[in-house]
């Protein structure tokens, strides 16, 4: 019945009439309860099996099959979903939400965002997470292991194991509910290879309390309990999947009360179900993919009485100085009778760690069905868990009531750095700084946690962190130190700076800014470092040789006019010149070739290339150019054909000077043969042998006559023709050189 409220049947012992639901509460009169199929639920729902309501008016539903956790609104609107693969069970406390899987059996610790942070002990912490119950007065969670047969009870945040509780081997348990601060356990004990069904109530310490036996195949009696919740006034729901219902109990005595089903669609196989303070019963069905929503109406009590939601109060981690928001408290006349109420006021030997910030019940008369609220905020003064009670006097026959309130406080992180900015003025490009320092201290009360620390900017590419002994835990008044380079990599100024990001509530990101100037100058280089060029005669020309001129600094080059310079300049010529006036960007070049052609006297000739260039440290570059002239005599050998064969001790030369050149002038000594067909030797040959002046040829010009070894010649040659150069001095250091053939045959 969708959508749509009518009341429905209560059958017991199948009768067609409205059933009164009767619970005795101690100390009070009977109360009259009835129910209402008010809606039924099934968008995103597969497999349904628990169900929790949260004060802040979620449903949260797991879908064992769906691998999710489906959270809907006050409304039955779907919220969102989580992925939770495997999850067994669902429970919901004044902060925490908790949610139990067999996908590495833990549990999660869930925010009121429904953001998971933490876990019940950690991972793989119980054999199997059966069913999760929330203690309404104290915030200790309960967690059912119904592989261990045990019950864990941890602190509301899960990081205290508080204690354990062991259970009757063979026992089964499958749920949990809390009343009258005692813990109420249905199980199915194993009696003669059957598997019953019972309540046992115990002491939240584990002592036992009382046991009800509800097992039988009786309309009145429960044959496969799955689930089992709680009301304010006692009544006790069990969902029993043998028959499709849910049976309500006394909580107090264990009588039976009644049943509730729906008469339009049977609950097949009901499990996980939930009742809220206003009278809202949820009910999975996992057979028909839903979630069904029972009104229950509670006739009033008679006299004067009061309910107050929530019995316990807490609050998330507060640091101190935060102005965190209020939670209220409400007090709903709930009797035939007006109640009124006295002084409400805090107390506890932490009291003045609270605040009520707003009050409209103190001395105020609840009419029947009447409400009030009360605001209450932290208000922390110190580090350390606070505790203490508000207390809500009033003339109602109930007991007094009072409202445990609970929270941690923190000291809050307050993050600080000096100096708040470094110059690092001027730095050469390609060169590193000096390195420059930032202190960062927690001048908080609480450790502060530093996560990153980066380089942000225009310009953060020139800059380096070196050293960084900040990123992570920084205790109260406890300091640490980055180091930072500028290495600017072009010319300009250069800005950036050190982001540092942090859980200092005020000051999240801070950023350090960083300044320098990079500047640069042209570098150049001339390769080679110098040139040599073979000796020739006069007016002949060499072929080029070629120079390669290059920039290797950080800023562009401007080249001058190339030129020629020295005594001998007009010896060499500059055949192709690239590079005069001609500006280099960094890493270019330009090339320049020079030939020799002398034109003077012989000798060695010696000049250089003059590159003028704005580079600071170098701003005319020379590059050394050197040749030497040579005279050319004729070379004539005797024996133009040498045979390895024919016999002699020598090899004859007539070396025969051009004119204004004499032979007696040579230098004996220095004619030598130094090269046989192109390749030099090492050593030379010297002459040997007679050495004596006179006319081979026959020209009327002397010449003089040289001899070398022959067989040591025959070991430089090769078959055929062979070229030899022989070279010397005249006395005055004049040099002549010349290239003759000879035939060898083997």
């Amino acid at each position: 019945m969708k959508g749509r409220k009518s009341e429905l049947k209560l059958t017991v012992m199948r009768l067609s009439i409205i059933f009164l639901l009767l619970v005795t509460m101690p100390g009070q009169a009977i109360s009259e309860v009835t129910y209402q199929a008010l809606d039924t639920v099934s968008a995103g729902l597969v497999f349904p099996d628990d169900v929790a309501f949260s004060d802040d008016q979620k449903i949260y539903v797991t879908d064992a099959e769906a691998n999710k956790i489906l959270i809907f609104d006050a409304n039955n609107i779907l919220l969102k979903s989580m992925v939770v693969t495997r999850p067994t069970a669902v429970a919901t406390g004044p902060v925490y939400r908790y949610v139990g899987s067999n996908d590495m059996y833990h549990v999660k610790v869930l925010d009121s965002d429904d953001k998971v942070i933490n876990y019940l002990g950690g991972i793989n912490q119980f054999g199997q997470p059966r069913n999760i119950e929330v203690d309404p007065q104290t915030g200790d969670v309960y967690v059912l292991d119904d592989v261990r047969e045990k019950i864990y009870v941890y602190t509301a945040y899960g990081e205290r194991l508080l204690r354990e509780i062991s259970l009757e081997s063979k026992s089964l348990p499958v749920d949990l509910a809390f009343f009258n601060n005692r813990l109420y356990i249905l199980d199915q004990p194993l009696v003669r290879n059957i598997h019953g069904a019972r309540v046992k109530v115990i002491e939240t310490n584990g002592t036992p309390y009382a046991s009800f036996d509800f097992y039988g195949s009786s309309s009145n009696q429960l044959n496969k309990p799955k689930g089992i919740a709680i009301d304010s006034h006692g009544v006790m729901y069990i969902t029993d999947s043998f028959h499709g219902v849910v049976m309500c109990f006394d909580a107090t005595t264990g009588n039976y009360l009644g049943v509730i089903e729906n008469a339009d669609e049977a609950m097949t196989m009901p499990k996980g179900l939930s009742i809220t303070s206003m009278g809202k019963l949820y009910v999975a069905a996992p057979r028909t993919r839903s979630l069904k929503i029972f009104g229950i109406n509670t006739a009033l009590v008679q006299g004067r009485s009061i309910n107050i939601t929530p019995l316990a109060l807490g609050f998330n981690t507060v640091m101190i100085g935060d102005g965190i928001g209020s939670q209220s408290v409400t007090v709903v006349s709930n009797g035939t009778n007006s109640v009124t109420l006295g002084v409400i006021e805090l107390s506890g030997a932490e009291a003045g760690e609270l605040l009520i910030v707003s009050d409209n019940c103190s001395g105020v008369t609840l009419s029947s069905l009447s409400s009030c609220t009360i605001e209450i905020k932290p208000m922390p003064t110190s580090i350390g868990a606070k505790s203490a009670t508000l207390v809500i006097p009033s003339n109602a026959t109930d007991t007094a009531r009072e409202v445990g309130l609970s929270y941690v406080a923190s000291g809050r992180p307050d993050i600080a750095a000096t100096p708040a900015n470094h110059d690092f003025t001027s730095v050469l490009i390609g060169t590193l700084s000096d390195q420059k320092s930032l202190s960062i201290i927690n001048n908080g009360a609480a450790d502060l946690t530093i996560s990153s620390i980066g380089l942000t900017g225009d310009n953060p590419e020139d800059y380096r962190i070196i050293s960084d002994l900040c990123t992570g835990v920084l205790m109260p008044e406890e300091t640490c130190k980055i180091d930072i380079l500028f290495a600017p990599a072009s010319e300009g100024t250069k800005a950036a700076s050190v982001k540092i990001e942090s859980d200092d509530p005020d000051e999240p990101q801070i950023l350090i800014s960083l300044t320098g100037l990079g500047y640069g100058y042209p570098g150049i280089r001339i390769y080679p470092v110098n040139m040599n060029f073979d000796s020739l005669v006069l007016d002949e020309v060499s072929d080029s040789l070629v120079a390669t001129v290059s920039n290797i600094g950080t800023t562009n080059m401007t080249l001058g006019s190339v030129s020629i310079t020295g005594v001998d300049s007009g010896d060499f010529i500059v055949s192709t010149d690239g590079c005069s006036n001609t500006l280099l960007t960094p890493n270019s070049s330009c090339l320049i070739s020079v030939s020799f052609s002398p034109v003077s006297s012989t000798g060695v000739k010696q000049a250089n290339i003059a590159i003028p260039s704005n580079d600071p440290d170098n701003p005319t570059s020379n590059l050394l150019i050197t040749g030497r002239v040579i005279i050319a005599p004729q070379v004539d050998i005797g024996n133009e054909t040498l045979n390895s064969r024919s016999r002699g001790r020598w090899v004859t030369i007539y070396i025969e000077l051009p004119d204004g050149y004499f032979v007696e002038q040579i230098n004996i000594d220095s004619v030598i043969l130094d090269e046989v067909n192109g390749q030099y030797i090492d050593p030379p040959l010297n002459t040997s042998g007679p050495v004596e002046i006179g006319d081979n040829n026959g020209n009327g010009v002397p010449d003089l006559m040289v001899k070398f070894d022959r067989q040591m010649l025959m070991d430089l040659l090769v078959h055929g023709i062979n070229d030899i150069t022989v070279t010397g001095e005249l006395l005055d250091g004049t040099v002549f050189e010349q290239v003759s053939t000879v035939n060898y045959n083997e």
